[in-house]
């Protein structure tokens, strides 16, 4: 896989600390959350727009703090979203659920002795979810059997480090985690897949991130490169850019449009790459 940086812009100073991409078939805008607590708009096919600066850029203050996470509400004209709910993870690894209808939290369990980093579900089983937490354990659950009383687990990865990210691949067949001793696992049922060390200290932040099939991952590092991890090949390649001039700490990929990938570095920048 061979990407080049098409596009670049800064969207304000601070560090940036999540990344989305909307899901538009023909159009590509994504969205920013700040260390400052600024939600910021890119829209990269756009025309600038008179409520923007004339580069398709957007930029909101509507929080006091750090922006943690971005997430994009599933829409239909023709079906009704059977989940209304919103999951987090919060203080010593209790697990959240919040009904945008009522208004209300709707279910909270401790599923970890520590914090909670990441919480994904699979795109084959939507009932089933991982949660990763800096207990050092990735567990795999189904939504249907967990109750407050004894939470059951079907599947425990232990790691010797905080484990900062677990994303199920867009099959729904493997999982790919991100620990503290800066390493990349992928798991296939019980077989897992430690990748090498790409040769620098790789970005924790948010972690090793699928592409769009199993094949592929993108993840940061420290010296100004993102790594392509090769999972058949079991390779890191080091991608080098001049339009780079901060560590990237956050990835996302268009989920139309294959061989587009955003990429936000520490310094307020987003970077569009795309492939020949």
């Amino acid at each position: 896989m061979k990407l080049e940086p098409e596009a670049e812009e800064r969207i304000t100073t601070a560090e940036l600390t999540c990344l989305r991409f909307f899901p538009h078939v023909d159009r590509r805008v994504v969205v920013v959350g700040s260390s400052m607590g600024r939600v910021g708009f890119w829209d990269i096919d756009g025309d600038g727009g008179s409520d923007g600066d004339g580069t398709g850029v957007y930029l909101y203050a509507p929080h006091s703090g750090r922006v943690s996470g971005i997430s994009i509400q599933p829409f239909s004209l023709t079906k009704q979203p059977l989940n209304t709910g919103i999951y987090f993870g919060e203080g010593e690894g209790y697990f959240m659920g919040w009904d945008e209808r009522a208004g209300k939290v709707s279910c909270s369990y401790k599923l970890h002795d520590e914090r909670i980093d990441s919480i994904d579900f699979n795109t084959k089983n939507t009932n089933v979810m991982a949660t990763c937490s800096a207990d050092g354990t990735v567990c795999l659950w189904d939504l249907r059997r967990i109750n407050a009383r004894e939470p059951r687990k079907l599947k425990v990865h232990q790691h010797d480090y905080p484990v900062r990210s677990a994303y199920f691949s867009p099959s729904g067949n493997c999982l790919a985690t991100t620990s503290g001793e800066y390493s990349v696992r992928v798991y296939n049922d019980d077989n897992v897949v430690e990748m090498p060390a790409l040769g620098m200290t790789i970005s924790l932040e948010p972690g090793a991130i699928w592409g769009w099939d199993d094949s592929h991952l993108f993840v940061g590092s420290s010296i100004k490169a993102y790594g392509i991890v090769s999972v058949p090949q079991k390779t890191i390649t080091a991608i080098h850019s001049p339009q780079m001039n901060a560590i990237p700490r956050q990835f996302a990929t268009h989920p139309y449009r294959h061989g587009n990938l955003a990429c936000a570095t520490g310094r307020g920048q987003v970077i569009l790459w795309t492939s020949d």
